[in-house]
């Protein structure tokens, strides 16, 4: 691969703000935002509302949080 081309590819915690879930994965995303993972270690954190989102399935949305 080419040097200075591509993006930074490393560790970032995702946090679900409706179910207050974290995980943690590898992504080129980041933040300002960090939060100190299980192992010790601080990574970048990237806050999302997934939980709440409507699932568009036909042509009327179904809101899976009543489900």
């Amino acid at each position: 691969m080419k040097e200075g081309i591509h993006p930074k590819y490393d560790y970032v915690v995702f946090k679900d703000a409706s179910a207050d879930f974290t995980f943690r994965v590898r992504s080129t995303m980041t933040s300002k935002d960090k939060i100190t993972w299980e192992d010790g270690k601080e990574y970048p954190l990237v806050t999302l509302d997934t939980s709440s989102c409507l699932l568009y399935t036909s042509p009327s949305p179904r809101d899976l949080s009543t489900s």
